[in-house]
């Protein structure tokens, strides 16, 4: 029975296991991105043009188990910047985070501070 195992079961476990690893990534923050700044709602941005509502999120029910929480924070948080790049923004407040079992999602709001950051 061990050796059924190990002869047969080990390598279709690993077949499909070891590949499903090469196809998870965590969002990357672009070039365009990178000098974007996250606030929370303590600290309202003044002088700041509102442009959009930005949702980031990060993981899925069959990755979670691939995915450390704090790299799935980190993957959330990247969208997030991503997504206020992408309008044009350079500050982000979160208003919301949530918190589920296999994912992360923030919810956040996109302004143009132009480049006046908060303290």
């Amino acid at each position: 029975m061990i050796s059924f195992f190990i002869r047969v079961a080990m390598p279709i476990i690993f077949s499909f296991t070891l590949p499903s690893c090469a196809i998870i990534e965590i969002q990357q923050v672009y070039d365009t991105a990178a000098n974007i700044r996250i606030y929370n709602t303590d600290t309202q941005p003044k002088d700041c043009e509102f442009i959009a509502d930005v949702v980031g999120s990060e993981g899925h029910w069959y990755s979670s188990i691939y995915i450390a929480n704090s790299d799935l924070v980190l993957g959330a948080l990247s969208d997030v910047k991503n997504q206020t790049a992408d309008v044009k923004g350079d500050t982000a407040v979160i208003n919301d985070t949530l918190l589920f079992a296999t994912s992360v999602t923030v919810y956040a709001q996109a302004f143009d501070c132009q480049g006046k950051y908060l303290p």
